[in-house]
């Protein structure tokens, strides 16, 4: 359940378009989302815009959409057609794509924005700490470091800390991914909180019970009684007590996320050069010597000009 709310969210599915299944195949390294939508839908003529029941479907069509999670992403649907009594059968238009196109507008639209920058890999550390960020950014030079006008990344505290050391004025400068900030609050306290008392109430457990209030309420807001209520739960390391540390992660962060309306920048470009990574690698089916893969990299991301002189 929670998959298909996190991809109905993703996609931008509005009514009547549901996710009705989420597909993951590791070896495809491919996640399929399949979307329907309910019994007895009406859809308008593409033509004429008349609204007409659903006469029949066409069979199964993917869509392209931009990469989750690292894997490939496609939309799945058998689109259906009405009968018009002035144009004949004809197949609705969906909102997610424009004519017999096989791409989503959104990785359409990726896709442009990214033929509009320049996307290159400067870069590379071993480790995803605060020590590899340092790394990577130590090997740009002073005038470089100095020039970066914002930075895209996911809530990571180390790479946080390492921009600030390395960056100057980086504070103001960080724009922290909203998929990322989507997908924590998609998880977050209430949710957890409600299935996490299910489970313990079924065991005779009634430690969560009339605590919702303390788990949704900012700490400075709470009494001294409550405040005493909410440590005892929160002592109990339950799995509502993690969810709300993610929320209070993003109240610390929100400057970072407000950041965006200034900066306008995501995790697209980011995500975009990845997938080119991944697709290096599965060519050539792995790499057992580290730097040949870093090589590699360089040489398809790395911005090379490779005309003769």
């Amino acid at each position: 359940m929670q998959d298909r709310e996190l991809y109905q969210q993703i996609l931008g599915l509005v009514s009547p378009w549901r996710v009705s299944g989420v597909r993951l195949d590791v070896e495809q390294e491919e996640i399929v989302v399949e979307v329907e939508h309910p019994p007895q839908t009406r859809f308008s003529c593409p033509e004429c815009e008349l609204e007409l029941g659903c006469y029949d479907h066409s069979e199964p069509r993917d869509w392209r959409h931009l990469d989750s999670c690292q894997f490939k992403t496609i939309l799945r649907a058998a689109l259906p057609r009405v009968n018009c009594p002035e144009h004949g059968v004809k197949q609705i238009s969906v909102p997610w794509a424009e004519g017999n196109s096989r791409f989503t507008m959104l990785f359409e639209s990726f896709a442009i924005n990214l033929l509009k920058m320049t996307q290159n890999v400067e870069a590379m550390a071993d480790g995803n700490d605060t020590a590899a960020g340092n790394a990577c950014f130590s090997s740009l030079s002073a005038e470089q470091l100095s020039s970066v006008k914002a930075i895209a990344m996911d809530m990571s505290a180390a790479y946080v800390k390492s921009a600030k050391e390395m960056i100057p004025l980086a504070e103001e400068k960080i724009v922290h991914d909203r998929f990322h900030i989507m997908k924590l609050a998609t998880e977050a306290v209430d949710k957890i909180r409600r299935a996490e008392n299910k489970n313990l109430l079924m065991l005779g457990d009634d430690r969560l019970t009339g605590t919702r209030f303390l788990w949704l309420t900012s700490q400075e807001n709470l009494t001294e009684k409550q405040q005493s209520r909410f440590e005892k739960a929160y002592s109990k390391q339950l799995e509502t007590g993690k969810a709300w540390g993610y929320k209070e992660l993003l109240r610390e962060r929100l400057a970072n996320v407000v950041s965006f309306c200034t900066h306008g920048i995501t995790n697209a470009v980011a995500e975009g050069i990845n997938s080119k990574i991944q697709s290096i690698k599965r060519r050539v089916g792995g790499f057992r010597n580290r730097e040949n893969y870093k090589n590699a990299i360089y040489f398809y991301c790395g911005g090379l000009d490779l005309h003769p002189r």
